[in-house]
């Protein structure tokens, strides 16, 4: 994934989920909780 046209110094919090033929997990815990663009 990428992501673009962020902004320079706003936190963002980004959580994701996998998902197969068996189903889908459960969103994951941002890890750091935000983190701002440099």
């Amino acid at each position: 994934m990428v992501l673009s046209d962020l902004i320079h110094g706003v936190p963002y919090y980004v959580r994701v989920a996998a998902g197969n033929c068996k189903g889908y997990s459960s969103y994951t815990t941002a890890s750091p909780p935000s983190a701002a663009p440099s």
